[in-house]
């Protein structure tokens, strides 16, 4: 949808208060869940592939039905089914990354041998300005074909507010650490994903050019949950159309609120998808839905909608998907690898594009994110990719009954810091861990 017809349907739009958007999401996400056949069964996280077409089904319908919430105004974008079909119409051949370090965004289909392309990077989460550069230049050695920066703490060890013009410094120096760690890695076309230190839209801009995030890197659309847009958005579409930058939206919708049910949550994150292709046109789009209770991505429940969510769009459509992971359990547990196994492989099977993360705690912490996590990523990846589906399932079932106990008492874990040692290295007792770990998936 180009600018113009955005803004003219804004004009005319329905007039919606926030709060009637949300319980409109809230009453037909249930009703369209019960119409189209759509229930989880309380314990599964592997999808039946039988519901996939009706979830999508049921997902175009949500969207026609509930429309775009334009928040600064309470205005609705309204979507037509014509508007979906011409979404689902264009084709996503690209490549980001630059130099020795592009990589091509393929179609993946469900349980493909072809690997999702796989980003690493704290994804927002806080890192100390101390570390901030080996951090991330310890994910750049890893086979990653881009990096989600992580959020600077502080600049020159003072925290700014995000309306201090000093916060403006610390977004370029973000992107500028993470080039540098990059470059330390041998990687310096390597495609940054970001920014993350801050919210508001001009330090957004300020940084998306070619001395910033240039080509071959992906800057950040981030939209409001549940099927809304907001000022910063559209300026944001204006600005990367005429750079002819790539994209990426997301938006991490939560169980237990609007989206109420697990259902529910399912007909919300495919809808968004649809959504963001219509109004926005990103590179490609994200989704982190997590549990409002634990904010994490990993709970049986959340995981059973995404990969629901992701499969229908995977069967139906050629609209690539990203999937963050946000644990429960801090980095360096045995708790935390889990949880990176059964999103990894919910992603394998599913037909998922791209995986993003996974950052521990569900980055509440500062310095939840390493390398370690990129070996251990790629080590399932290279185990699991190309498997028939009925093994996968099997696993992640498996997986999940490992850490469901330990929920409501995920292990802190530890620090960046903690877990490497001298020459960016990881220390032995946490390799130690990963091997336990991916021995038993043997």
């Amino acid at each position: 949808m180009d600018i113009e017809e955005i803004l003219r349907r804004i004009e005319e739009g329905e007039r919606r208060s926030e709060q009637e958007h949300d319980i409109m999401v809230f009453t037909e996400s249930e009703r369209l869940a019960k119409e189209h056949g759509i229930a989880w069964n309380g314990k599964d996280v592997v999808p039946e592939e039988e519901m996939a077409d009706s979830l999508f089904s049921a997902a175009m319908e949500f969207l026609v039905s509930v429309g775009v919430h334009y928040v600064d105004e309470n205005r609705v974008i309204s979507i037509t089914d014509e508007d979906v079909e011409e979404a689902l119409r264009v084709r996503h051949n690209v490549k980001i990354g630059r130099g020795k370090e592009v990589v091509e965004l393929k179609k993946r289909e469900p349980c493909d041998g072809e690997r999702p392309l796989y980003v690493g990077g704290p994804i927002g989460g806080a890192v100390s300005e101390d570390i901030f550069i080996d951090l991330h230049e310890s994910i750049a050695k890893e086979d990653v074909c881009g990096i989600y920066t992580g959020s600077l703490e502080t600049y020159n060890g003072v925290q700014y507010s995000a309306k201090n013009p000093m916060t403006l410094l610390s977004v370029w120096r973000e992107v500028e650490w993470a080039r540098e760690a990059c470059i330390r890695a041998g990687k310096p076309g390597l495609a940054l994903f970001g920014p993350s230190t801050s919210s508001q839209v001009e330090h957004f801009l300020s940084v998306a050019n070619s001395v910033g995030l240039g080509p071959g890197d992906v800057s950040e659309v981030y939209m409001p949950n549940e099927l809304k847009v907001n000022r910063d958005v559209i300026l944001k579409i204006i600005h990367h159309r005429k750079l002819g930058s790539h994209t990426i939206t997301g938006q991490c919708p939560i169980l237990g609120v609007y989206a109420a049910s697990p259902e529910g949550l399912a007909i919300v994150e495919a809808a968004e998808a649809l959504g963001a292709y219509v109004v926005v046109s990103p590179t490609i789009h994200s989704t982190g839905p997590v549990h409002m209770d634990y904010h994490a991505s990993s709970l049986p429940e959340v995981l059973w909608a995404s990969n629901l969510a992701c499969l229908a769009l995977s069967k139906n459509s050629d609209l690539p998907t990203a999937r963050i992971y946000w644990n429960l359990a801090g980095m360096g547990t045995t708790m935390n690898l889990l949880e990176t196994s059964v999103q990894v492989l919910g992603d394998i099977y599913c037909g998922r594009e791209m995986i993003i993360g996974p950052v521990g705690r569900g980055a509440n912490r500062p310095d939840m994110s390493s390398g370690m996590d990129a070996q251990f990523v790629n080590r399932v990846l290279d185990i699991f990719c190309g498997m028939p589906s009925d093994v996968i399932a099997e696993v992640m079932e498996r997986t999940v009954s490992q850490y469901r106990e330990e929920v409501k008492n995920a292990p802190e874990g530890v620090p960046f810091g903690k877990c490497y040692g001298e020459g960016l290295r990881p220390k032995k007792v946490y390799l130690e861990m990963v091997e336990a770990v991916l021995s038993g998936f043997v």
